[in-house]
């Protein structure tokens, strides 16, 4: 039995029956799903208790004094007093010499285009009413996104991002949202 290629196979057959024999003795049993679902339903009702409940008042106070010497108060408010005045009465400018820079012109979308754009603002008013961007929303986008004007896909596009930053809407897409 000076052969390696004997051990390393008695060693392979060795574990993997050790493996398979204590894979089946954890097996979990019924018993242990339900007290394991029990838990959970008890985890859920005291959490949801505890979000029920206002929050607990603030444990200690703080307090800070500070001080201003005559001349910092004086600085402070002559510094606030030409703010105002900057504010309430501006220096008119100087009109500069070229013309203002030119805006880009909105794309005229295609007669072809509005029922697209239709669509596809209903798709995003009905995530935001339904505060939640699924991952239909976000395949449906995808098949509108490329017919649309480049400007009406940004303008949708920024819709959605702002309420999902702002948490008007909560993702639920597995990927990316477009």
């Amino acid at each position: 039995m000076r052969n390696p290629a004997v051990w390393l196979a008695l060693t392979g057959t060795v574990t993997g029956l050790l493996g398979f024999w204590a894979g089946r003795a954890s097996v979990p049993t019924p018993e242990a799903d339900d007290a394991l679902r029990q838990l959970v339903l008890a985890h859920d009702a005291q959490l949801a208790a505890l979000r029920s409940q206002p929050p607990p008042p603030p444990q200690g106070t703080c307090t800070t004094v500070a001080t201003l010497s005559a001349n910092d108060s004086a600085s402070l408010r002559a510094e606030l007093a030409r703010l105002v005045r900057e504010e309430l009465h501006p220096e008119p400018r100087a009109p500069s010499a070229e013309p203002p820079p030119e805006l880009p012109r909105a794309e005229t979308p295609a007669p072809e285009q509005l029922p697209l754009i239709q669509d596809t603002q209903r798709l995003v008013d009905s995530a935001l009413s339904a505060r939640r961007w699924t991952d239909q929303d976000a395949e449906a986008f995808r098949r509108l996104a490329p017919h649309l004007p480049d400007a009406q896909r940004r303008a949708l596009m920024q819709q959605v991002v702002v309420a999902i930053n702002e948490g008007r809407i909560q993702m639920e897409t597995r990927g990316l949202p477009f």
